[in-house]
């Protein structure tokens, strides 16, 4: 934990104000805090050089990101990004946000449930997308016209997650919205923005925030570790291990 504070020192005190208001704001106004200081983050050195370590970006077109099907009154809404590991990309974003304005829209259906197709749920944002967009106000704006995690902690009693193996970043911040999340007995989740430069970015300062608190989000996002099921479960981040 010491060393990622040292090696990223602007994000680390990002990250411990952002939580310390978060503690006290609203769903809404978290999120619209975190967005702000995520863009803040994106325009710093701190980020740039981790980008700098890296290959040219992507942009990805994925013709079907989520798959979706009705079953009676159950909504299936599956990752569909086997080969990157279900790595969250825009398009995954756009699709999702479609996907639940479509569940608020339908009351005859019961709930949503959400599961990643292949070897593991989620492994976070793409890499290979960081770095498309250079205005960090223009990726602000975006991120709340298309608000995935207001948008789950509105529906939240309709809404259930079931994850599997790697549950990274966004795989873990936008589950937390939901009332219920099972997960498998080896799955392990894990924060690693600090390493990037950067804080959570898809509402995991306020989603998870209010599953462990506090102090222990801080604790466990500044040291970047992977956590295990069980562990996840004494915490309350998960509600089973199935």
């Amino acid at each position: 934990m010491l060393r990622n504070i040292q090696a990223h020192p602007l994000a680390a005190a990002t990250l411990v104000q952002l939580l310390r208001h978060n503690s006290r704001a609203s769903i809404e106004d978290g999120l619209l805090a975190e967005s702000l200081a995520y863009a803040m983050l994106q325009g710093s050195q701190e980020f740039r050089h981790f980008l700098a370590g890296r290959g040219t970006p992507i942009r990805n077109d994925d013709e079907y990101p989520l798959l979706i099907t009705r079953l009676g009154n159950i909504l299936d809404i599956t990752l569909n990004r086997p080969e990157k590991r279900n790595a969250y990309s825009a398009a995954m974003r756009d699709a999702l946000y479609e996907a639940l304005s479509f569940l608020a829209a339908d009351s005859s259906l019961e709930r949503a449930e959400v599961r990643g197709e292949g070897g593991c749920f989620c492994i976070g944002g793409d890499l290979e997308e960081f770095g498309l967009s250079t205005d960090t106000a223009q990726a602000h704006l975006i991120r709340m016209s298309r608000p995935v995690g207001l948008m789950i902690s509105q529906l939240a009693d309709r809404i259930e997650f079931h994850v599997h193996r790697a549950c990274i970043g966004s795989g873990i911040e936008l589950p937390a919205f939901a009332k219920r999340v099972t997960a498998t007995a080896d799955t392990f989740f894990q924060l690693p923005e600090i390493t990037m430069g950067l804080i959570p970015g898809a509402g995991g300062t306020v989603s998870i925030l209010r599953r462990i608190g506090r102090q222990r989000m801080a604790q466990w996002a500044l040291s970047a570790r992977r956590i295990k099921a069980a562990t996840a479960l004494e915490w309350g981040l998960i509600d089973a291990v199935v």
